[in-house]
């Protein structure tokens, strides 16, 4: 009866074992992601501001209208503030 019980515990602890590693390598494949989407996110934000500057350039160069640069704007504005609430988002989680 004893071993029996001492065997259950055993195999027990042993799958919890099992179940913590695997939960373990999920974890870290998910920061992995986290870490790469935030990458990529940040590199876009940085590529979208190169764009403001260009389009701006473009605008004092005449080489737009104005119209085209008030359209282009808005596009622009959203994305950025968007990718930019996904990283405060995604830093706190680093």
């Amino acid at each position: 009866m004893y071993a029996k019980d001492t065997s259950r515990k055993i195999k027990s602890a042993l799958h919890a074992r099992k179940m913590q590693g695997k939960y373990n390598l999920q974890l870290s494949a998910d920061k992995e992601q986290r870490k790469k989407e935030l990458r990529q996110c940040k590199q876009r934000v940085s590529e979208i501001e190169n764009l403001y500057a260009k389009l701006y350039k473009d605008l004092t160069g005449e080489l737009i209208t104005e119209k085209r640069f008030q359209m282009l704007l808005p596009r622009y504005d959203s994305k950025q503030e968007e990718l930019t609430k996904f990283i405060g988002a995604l830093e706190p989680l680093e």
